[in-house]
């Protein structure tokens, strides 16, 4: 028979992962094109989403700049030497615009510089993938990878129907329905549930 605690233990872990079911990662190709130098287009990340700035090739690092500003390094804060570094936005970040530099020679400078709106975790939008690096970044919905290729809206669903966003494809896509997990939590808590009545 399963005990009272281990009861309200697993019902704790199905808690967190609703908790985090609609975080996603964000995972950035981190590099200056020497051929065409450009910057990064700015784009929007959701309060629980973490980036992750990877590179095999060549010496970087990734700082969150606060100031915005390649030429302003005032309270900069590493987050590390090697790819795979990665900052998570928190809610104390929603509203604002978080940029992240390399800050080796003129990296920033020659367009190593990217910024992000933070918005709400409920909040929909399409992500943007593109990069300077000769390769797309790649989106993971909580804990199911996405294929980057674009996802083409059905034919019945306009693209530009706001409530029917490629986000919305994507997670539909991937088999990791937000909703249909959610519905998965719900369901296991009632269990959980009725089982703590009854003991």
């Amino acid at each position: 028979m399963v005990s009272l605690s281990q009861r309200i233990s697993l019902a704790s872990v199905f808690l967190a992962i609703a908790a985090n079911a609609e975080s996603s990662t964000l995972s950035i190709p981190w590099c200056v094109n020497w051929s065409a130098p450009a910057p990064y287009t700015a784009r929007q990340a959701r309060a629980g989403d973490t980036v992750t700035f990877d590179w095999t090739q060549g010496v970087h690092n990734a700082l969150f700049y606060p100031s915005g500003d390649c030429s302003d390094a005032a309270d900069a804060v590493l987050l590390g030497t090697d790819g795979g570094s990665s900052y998570m936005f928190t809610d104390e970040d929603v509203g604002t615009d978080k940029t992240f530099v390399c800050s080796i020679g003129n990296h920033c400078d020659q367009g190593q510089i990217l910024t992000f709106t933070v918005l709400e975790a409920a909040a929909k939008f399409d992500y943007d993938l593109s990069t300077p690096c000769n390769e797309d970044a790649v989106v993971t919905l909580g804990n199911a990878p996405v294929d980057p290729v674009p996802v083409v809206a059905a034919p019945d669903v306009p693209a530009s129907d706001p409530e029917n966003s490629d986000t919305d494809a994507l997670e539909e896509s991937s088999g990791y329905m937000v909703a249909g997990r959610l519905a998965t939590v719900a369901t296991m808590l009632s269990v959980v549930g009725a089982g703590i009545i009854m003991a």
